[in-house]
C-alpha cells in the first residue's frame, strides 16, 4: 500500500491442481498417493509451528497444487489461527471435504485437518469426494485396489467423530512413513518387474493383439510396460518400419 494505491502481490506457481491430476491419470500408484500426503503433513505441521499457528481447514484438490511432484498449498481464505478458532461464527469449509465438525459448531483442531488430508487420499485413490452421510463405508469395495494398510490410515482419518481420528498431523505422518518403508521393502524383495508371456498355437489367433492390449492396459495404469516381439511373424517390427521417419 502507498499513498495512492494498494497492491496485491501473487507468487505464480507452475503445475497443475490435484483435481486435474486426477483427471488425468485413472489410477494414482500408492507410492504417489503416500508421498504426496506426507509432505501436506509436512505442510501443516510448518503452520502450526511458527508464532501464531495457522490452522488451514480447506484441504480439496482444487487447494493443492502439484509442481515438479513437490505438493503446495494455496487459497489460506478458510484458515483460522489456532487461537482463535472460538470465534469462528460459520464454516468456510468445502462440502464433501470439509470435516463434520466444521458444521456443528464444534472447535476445530489438527485432527480437522487430518480429516482433511485422509479426504484428499480418498479422492486420490476414488476420483470422487467422501460422502460423510453414508452410514456404511465398504472400505474394500471402494478402495479394493490398494493395500489394506493404507486403506486402513484412510479410514482413521475419515472418522466421523474427532476423538476416533489419529490425535494429530504428527501420529499420521509416522503412519505414512512407516507404510512408506515397508512397501519400499517389500517392493525390493518382489523384483523390479514382471515378464508376461503370450503364446499360440498357430498363426492369425490374435496373440499380438493381446500383448498389445496387455501392455496398453498397464500403461493406462501409469505403470512402465514394455511389449517385445519374440515371434517370426514380426508384425509389429513391419508396421515401425513401415511409418518410420
Amino acid at each position: 500500500e502507498d499513498d495512492e494505491y494498494s497492491y496485491i502481490i501473487e507468487e505464480y506457481i507452475e503445475g497443475q491442481s490435484l483435481k486435474v491430476l486426477k483427471s488425468q491419470f485413472e489410477h494414482i500408484p500408492e507410492e504417489v498417493i503416500i508421498q504426496f500426503a506426507i509432505q501436506l503433513c509436512d505442510l501443516l505441521q510448518y503452520l502450526y509451528s511458527i508464532h501464531n499457528p495457522v490452522l488451514y481447514l480447506d484441504l480439496k484438490p482444487d487447494n493443492v497444487i502439484i509442481s515438479e511432484k513437490q505438493v503446495k498449498l494455496i487459497d489460506f481464505g478458510a484458515s483460522s489461527f489456532k487461537n482463535e478458532t472460538s470465534d469462528r461464527k460459520y464454516s468456510l469449509g468445502t462440502k464433501g471435504f470439509a470435516a463434520p465438525e466444521l458444521y456443528s459448531g464444534h472447535m476445530p483442531d489438527e485432527r480437522t485437518d487430518v480429516y482433511g488430508i485422509g479426504t484428499l487420499m480418498y479422492f486420490m485413490v476414488t476420483g470422487r469426494c467422501y460422502d460423510v452421510t453414508q452410514q456404511k463405508w465398504r472400505i474394500k469395495d471402494t478402495l479394493g485396489n490398494y493395500s489394506t494398510p493404507l486403506q486402513g490410515i484412510i479410514k482413521q482419518c475419515l472418522q466421523y467423530y474427532p476423538m476416533f481420528r489419529y490425535s494429530n498431523v504428527s501420529v499420521l505422518k509416522q503412519k505414512l512413513l512407516d507404510l512408506n518403508q515397508k512397501s519400499a521393502k517389500a517392493k525390493n524383495q518382489s523384483g523390479k518387474s514382471i515378464t508376461i508371456a503370450v503364446a499360440g498355437t498357430q498363426e492369425r489367433i490374435g496373440t499380438t493383439h493381446l500383448g498389445i492390449l496387455i501392455t496398453t492396459f498397464y500403461t493406462q495404469k501409469s505403470m512402465k510396460a514394455l511389449y517385445m516381439e519374440k515371434n517370426e511373424s514380426c508384425h509389429i517390427s513391419t508396421i515401425l518400419n513401415r511409418y518410420k521417419q
